[in-house]
């Protein structure tokens, strides 16, 4: 019986994500899935879901400024152009999406 030593350059993957990673790869009709394609993904995984994270937290955040700048009688043009930020771009606040 052959035995095999664990890569130990790979980063750490749960064994959730493992899973995951690997119904992932079937799912795109990957025929060979060694550990090297299934930790790539489960990091590519992991770097979707902590950006997902990060929008959802700045969403909140922008929310509740926009709530308090509406509560406290400040208007939010005026608000941001004391920050000195761009009106012009075309971000979510500021277009009220």
């Amino acid at each position: 019986m052959e035995a095999r030593y664990a890569d130990l350059t790979l980063p750490s993957v749960t064994l959730h994500e493992a899973v995951a990673a690997r119904r992932a790869l079937l799912a795109k009709g990957r025929q060979e899935i060694n550990t090297r394609a299934i930790v790539g993904t489960a990091i590519a995984q992991r770097k979707l879901v902590e950006a997902q994270r990060q929008a959802e937290e700045t969403r909140r955040a922008l929310a509740a400024l926009n709530k308090t700048l509406t509560e406290t009688g400040l208007l939010r043009d005026e608000f941001m152009a004391v920050l000195g930020h761009d009106l012009q771009r075309n971000c979510s606040w500021c277009t009220g999406g």
